[in-house]
């Protein structure tokens, strides 16, 4: 399939001043939101992964409206103020999805994915390489017989590629880590897979100032009913160097990671060991792996951390999915930290229905979050986009 283009000047925005809430028991700050807005069409359609390249946003997710109702990437291109410039959709008639993606060099852009148009039907993982116009330039798959699917992309120091993933074709286990390495035209320099028996996937990962990675992701192997926090510290050629285990008696979802400095770092998610119900979930790591603070957030109800971003100023935002604080529904959860995890503020963001932000980013004096709303927009769902002054 060609991808779909629809190129538009200025597309109508959506002003959505009811999201804001009071919550009489346990106050949120409120404050002015600079916008918030959707993109999408009739059918489900959702954002995972967002850039500001040369003061336009690109934001990637996958589309059922547009294209495949298996769905297809979706890549929107916007102003700084949201104004829709471009969208187009890349695959097939099978499902793909859009996952993460970066820009390399002046003019090009890596979109990852996963693809189930393979001869199988199994899941693999899809890479585009577009130019700022979305004009497709290369596209690569990886993978093997089983299902095999990326969660990150990004560019290292040394000018190769990185995908953290998740493989059930490679790997000693049911489900491994799986981390591949390329060259900024998408050929394969090396792939490695982490993990044991049991069930190890990937989440996020970061580059330290050697040029080591830290891995983050789950484990079941030494908690056979219900998941861990897996932490891997590797060499720049994919040696390990070591492997952590964290989290209690209940489940454990990994998400997110950060760099602090000094070779610190948090890492974000959700646990049931404390609350049934789930907590937002951070841990700070030193480069050894040894923890610094670990920290629980949320209210009564299920509270899934879900990104993070580290200020200039050292301090730190966390997002979660949340149902506490009088939601009426599964909304976004903003709290802000300093590096010593000590809560500092905190927003919701949503409506009646559920909505989520899956990433955050800093541009200038504000932050930018995507993911998807069932509460605003035209369809079941759809790309929800908030600008937000970073105080």
């Amino acid at each position: 399939m060609q991808p779909y283009i629809s190129c538009i000047i200025v597309l109508f925005a959506f002003s959505l001043s009811a999201c804001r809430k009071d919550l009489p028991h346990d106050p949120v700050s409120v404050l002015d939101l600079n916008f918030e807005k959707t993109f999408g069409g009739s059918l489900d359609d959702h954002a995972n992964d967002i850039l500001v390249k040369n003061g336009t946003l690109f934001i990637l997710g996958t589309t059922s409206s547009i294209g495949s109702s298996e769905g297809n990437f979706y890549l929107i291109t916007t102003d700084i103020e949201g104004r829709q410039i471009c969208e187009k959709t890349y695959g097939s008639s099978s499902e793909e999805a859009g996952v993460s993606l970066i820009s390399i060099g002046e003019d090009h852009l890596l979109l990852v994915g996963y693809t189930r148009n393979t001869i199988s039907g199994d899941q693999d993982i899809l890479l585009y390489k577009v130019d700022l116009s979305g004009e497709v330039i290369l596209k690569k798959t990886f993978g093997g017989a089983g299902d095999d699917y990326p969660v990150e992309i990004k560019a290292l120091s040394n000018g190769q590629i990185c995908i953290l993933g998740t493989t059930k074709s490679f790997g000693s286990g049911a489900e491994d880590l799986y981390v591949i390495w390329l060259d900024q035209n998408g050929l394969l320099i090396q792939e490695k897979t982490y993990g044991g028996t049991g069930r190890d996937g990937g989440s996020s990962f970061i580059e330290l100032d050697n040029q080591d990675l830290i891995l983050f992701g789950y484990t079941n192997e030494l908690n056979i009913t219900n998941q861990d926090y897996y932490v891997l510290r590797v060499s720049p050629t994919g040696d390990t160097l070591w492997t952590k285990t964290f989290g209690g008696a209940g489940y454990e979802e990994s998400q997110a990671i950060a760099y602090d400095q000094n070779n610190q770092f948090i890492i974000n998610g959700h646990s049931s060991s404390l609350d049934p119900h789930h907590d937002m979930y951070a841990i700070k790591l030193n480069g050894d792996g040894q923890i610094i603070w670990e920290k629980h957030y949320g209210g009564m109800h299920h509270d899934g951390g879900h990104a993070i971003i580290r200020h200039t100023n050292g301090n730190f935002t966390l997002i979660a999915r949340s149902n506490s604080f009088e939601a009426q529904a599964q909304d976004a959860l903003m709290l802000q930290i300093n590096s010593d995890g000590k809560q500092l503020s905190k927003q919701l963001f949503g409506g009646s229905a559920d909505d989520r932000i899956n990433q955050i980013i800093t541009h200038g004096a504000f932050f930018y979050m995507i993911g998807e709303t069932a509460s605003f927009g035209q369809g079941a769902r759809d790309v929800y986009l908030i600008k937000h002054f970073a105080n």
